[in-house]
């Protein structure tokens, strides 16, 4: 599945607009199967309202994410998350 997502505040005059963009490959729902995705994000400060945002968004740089999802057993998921922060924003 590809997706894409775009945002627009009408309210401030800057940092208003924020985007994001992906795919997601198979489903983690049975036991043994798995599911792989992308997501490449930008979020400018005030695009959104700040609690519907991860906290290390709002004027970063454009943020790349990889999740990993698994299977093990059924009705059981477990995953890694990978976030990518750019070396300015690192703390």
């Amino acid at each position: 599945m590809l997706f894409a997502d775009y945002v627009y505040n009408l309210d401030p005059d800057e940092n208003n607009t924020g985007y994001a963009f992906g795919f997601v490959f198979g489903a983690a729902k049975a036991k043994g199967t798995w599911q792989l995705g992308y997501t490449y994000e930008k979020l400018e400060a005030d695009s959104v309202f700040g609690l519907l945002t991860d906290s290390d968004f709002g004027g970063a740089a454009p943020t790349p994410r990889d999740p990993f999802s698994a299977a093990p057993m059924p009705s059981m998921t477990t995953g890694t998350f990978d976030h990518v922060l750019p070396e300015q924003d690192r703390h």
